[in-house]
């Protein structure tokens, strides 16, 4: 079955359609012959990329062929589905070639003489051949094209194809050797037109020929002649192109015609605004085929494309909180107007006049971005955009400010925004002079989310006014806010820190303030209760109060301190009197803080971290842990809780200075952890407070459940603290000792248990600082190397525990150097 693309292309289509084996015998020979036929199926060997499915034509094997015999198939244009239907006869008038792929199987190579193919067409009255000599078949498709002016049939009215394989000793074919079978595939067959058009002539600029150093405008019309539908049925239309610059290297659409019945082709220019005003093209005609084939004039130089000029320039600027001005410059000389276009929203103007060099827009919202661009226009097709320019419109007055905090030195004032906010605002100033407000000046520029603002340096007992000034996003200034009077305190003025917690007992607790006033100070004093009590106690700061300035601290002893444990903590009250007025810390109420023997840090993880207990002294230092990264495996929370040296084991006859026990207990570490104790010394005469122990000779000791073991330790006497490093947790305190001895250094324990069940899991060494403990089997094999780090565990250096046996451990130091023997059971 035939079908037809446009051009009169005529294409087979061997997925539809009737087809018949053999074909019409033009040679007079046996038709068919011993088992000839034809098959039609998918072949994915044709690279050509025709139809999936391609013919075969075969004779079999074990056949001795007379020796004039075809076989052959004929491609039918008949529509009524079977064989013997009515042709219908196909006009490929258009048509020059006969195009096909064409092979034949692996045998035509080893045949006796290479199988030789012919071809014929029939139109509805009569047919014609070509011999059968004109054909050889290849192994792989060959593309064959054939002039249809060879075959002596009416184009107008094709109805058959035929493809015969010729057994002939008389020269219209060879001798065929059937001993293995022969076979060809034929697919893809087309009727084609593979002549150029005529190229256009006569190029007009309406009726003028266009030339070389002619202008185009987006108004022209261009005209050519080109062959009629008449003349030539294959014409599709024809195109006016310009060569983008390109010197002719690559060609653009400017307008097309379609209309192909008089010859006669005219265009208005289509894309113009895309061309570059001033600059000189070429520009010609091209009439096309329905099959691609093109009729192309000789292009014209030199046309030089007149275009509207972009205007430059362009800018916005706020007029008002709902307006905003629009400015260019004019740089085309033949435009019909302009247009103002919002960048997301289309056209905002109405069509204003040529010349025109601004507009206003109205009707917009405060502080709100609008992105805009100019069009310079002539005809709906010819433009030119400015750039885009994003403005903002002026931000509303901040419309109140008041007054959220005095001092004698400060003033903390608030403001609101109105509605669209605010890019930034000025704060300002002015000293009231006669009443009214003096000179403003800046005191901050802060930003559009800001609206709050403590100033300083301030006089007591005086006024100040104030004004905002808001700022739109592009940082234009809006009207400034109503100026408002406000008024610093006449009252003392308190700085304190106030104490929340504590976790330390044995302790006084000291509370420190600055106090300045506009008159002379008279007293500044701390009361203080126990939670849940009426009558306060109540205490002078010192040193003694004098001026109109002063710095000082107040003082909870620590028997009062421990004695509010119970109660959950004390409160307490700063208050400062300058002979006029009182002021206290806090402003309103007290100030509560809790009590407890005990701090629990937040979870600390492998990364490690510290863990500080307030002692409510600033002027010592702060026991601590320092838990270095890697020390703990997982999360962990830390207890610490202070024990009242009195409560506390004696060491002999001595209480420890200060003690605490550590949680979770029996805690080990994989790195050295380094605790720093505090002890009382508050009048800093170098004797432990309470007990007359010289503080140098200090040293930190942990507690084994049955007796102190001293571990060494740095003394800071700057701010009372002892320091070591540790590697579980227990009980430890600080006693008067000196450095450890070889009986301090070495462990205790004779035998370690490392099982996991934290008693007697490792050997306690008695050092800290600067040291190294090594540890061999019997053999004289070290096992495990610790570096500051007083425990052993049982465990090799791969981690492993240990086996059963008796191991040898040595500890050196910069002064000692101690070995001896543990024994492991697991």
């Amino acid at each position: 079955m035939f079908t037809s693309e446009p051009g009169n292309v005529m294409i087979s289509n061997f997925e539809l359609g009737i087809s018949s084996a053999y074909g019409d015998n033009p040679f007079d020979f046996l038709i068919g012959g011993t088992n000839a036929g034809f098959l039609r199926g998918l072949d994915s060997a044709n690279p050509f990329g025709g139809s999936a499915q391609s013919y075969r034509v075969f004779w079999g094997t074990g056949t001795t062929l007379p020796s004039a015999a075809v076989t052959g198939i004929q491609i039918d244009s008949q529509t009524t589905g079977v064989e013997g239907g009515v042709g219908i006869g196909v006009d490929v008038t258009g048509t020059d070639k006969l195009t096909f792929q064409l092979k034949g199987d692996a045998n035509v190579d080893v045949t006796a003489e290479t199988e030789i193919i012919g071809i014929g067409l029939d139109d509805e009255v009569s047919s014609d051949k070509i011999s059968a000599s004109s054909i050889t078949l290849t192994t792989s498709y060959q593309e064959i094209s054939i002039s249809t002016g060879a075959f002596a049939v009416a184009m107008s009215s094709l109805s058959k194809v035929n493809f015969w394989m010729i057994n002939d000793s008389t020269g219209r074919g060879p001798p065929i050797d059937l001993a293995t079978p022969v076979t060809f595939y034929v697919d893809n067959i087309r009727f084609v037109d593979s002549s150029t058009p005529s190229a256009p002539t006569s190029l007009l600029k309406g009726s003028i020929s266009l030339a070389s150093g002619m202008s185009l405008s987006s108004t022209d019309t261009l005209n050519v002649t080109a062959f009629a539908s008449q003349a030539d049925g294959t014409i599709e239309r024809v195109s006016f192109e310009h060569d983008g610059l390109s010197g002719g290297a690559n060609w653009f659409i400017l307008g097309v015609d379609t209309d192909t019945a008089d010859g006669a082709y005219t265009s208005e220019l289509e894309n113009f605004n895309t061309l570059t005003p001033g600059s000189s093209y070429q520009i010609r005609a091209v009439a096309e085929d329905f099959a691609g084939n093109k009729g192309v004039m000789s292009a014209i130089t030199g046309v030089i494309m007149t275009l509207i000029t972009p205007a430059t320039g362009f800018a916005g600027a706020a007029v008002s909180t709902g307006s905003i001005q629009w400015n260019w410059f004019d740089n085309s000389s033949n435009e019909a107007g302009f247009r103002v276009y919002s960048s997301t929203t289309g056209k905002v103007s109405p069509d204003l006049a040529a010349d025109t060099t601004f507009w206003i827009e109205t009707g917009l919202s405060p502080n709100t971005q609008y992105g805009r661009f100019v069009r310079p226009f002539k005809t709906p097709l010819e433009f030119a955009d400015s750039a885009t320019v994003a403005r903002y419109t002026l931000s509303l007055p901040v419309p109140s400010m008041t007054l959220s905090g005095r001092t004698t030195s400060t003033l903390t004032v608030a403001w609101s925004t109105a509605t669209g906010g605010n890019g930034q605002f000025v704060l300002k100033r002015a000293p009231e002079v006669s009443a009214a407000s003096g000179t403003f000046v800046v005191v901050s520029t802060l930003t559009g989310n800001t609206f709050t603002y403590e100033d300083t340096g301030l006089q007591g007992n005086t006024s100040y006014w104030y004004l905002v000034v808001g700022y739109n996003g592009d940082l234009v200034a809006a009207d400034p806010s109503p100026s408002f009077r406000f008024v610093t305190s006449d009252d003392p003025e308190i700085v304190h820190t106030a104490l929340t917690s504590i976790g330390f007992l044995g302790n006084d607790i000291v509370l420190s303030a600055v106090v300045s006033s506009i008159r002379t100070l008279q007293s500044v004093t701390l009361r203080y209760r126990k939670i849940g009590e009426s009558a306060f106690t109540g205490a002078d700061f010192s040193p003694a109060v004098s001026g109109t300035s002063y710095s000082g601290s107040g003082t909870v002893p620590s028997a009062f301190v421990t004695d509010s444990a119970s109660a959950g903590g004390f409160e307490y009250v700063i208050r400062a009197y300058d002979g006029q007025r009182t002021s206290s810390s806090p402003a309103t109420g007290v100030h509560t803080v809790t009590v407890s023997e005990t701090t629990t840090s937040p979870e600390i993880g492998p990364g490690g971290g510290t863990v500080t207990v307030n002692d409510g002294d600033p002027s010592d230092g702060e026991t601590s842990l320092v838990i270095p990264a890697g020390a703990v495996a997982g999360g962990v929370q830390v207890t610490a809780r202070s024990v009242s040296p009195a409560a506390a084991p004696k060491n002999g006859n001595d209480s420890p200075a200060a003690a605490y026990e550590f949680g979770p207990t029996g805690l080990t570490f994989a790195k050295p952890v380094t605790l720093t104790m505090v002890y009382p010394d508050k009048d800093q005469d170098g004797l432990v407070d309470g007990a007359s122990i010289d503080e140098t000779t200090l040293k930190l000791f942990w507690h084994d459940g049955f007796a102190w073991r001293n571990l060494g330790g740095t003394v800071n006497a700057s701010v009372n603290t002892v320091s070591g490093t540790i590697a579980h947790f227990s009980t430890f305190g600080l006693f008067s000792g000196g450095l450890p001895a070889e009986a301090d250094v070495r462990p205790r324990e004779k035998i370690i248990t490392p099982n996991g069940d934290r008693i007697n899991d490792f050997a306690q060494f008695g050092i800290t600082g600067d040291f190294e403990i090594f540890i061999f089997d019997i053999r004289g094999r070290r096992i495990r190397k610790l570096v500051n780090l007083n425990i052993w565990d049982g465990r090799r250096d791969d981690g492993q525990v240990a086996e059963n046996g008796v191991y040898v451990y040595n500890v050196k130091s910069g002064r000692l150097n101690v070995s001896g023997t543990i024994g492991v059971a697991k």
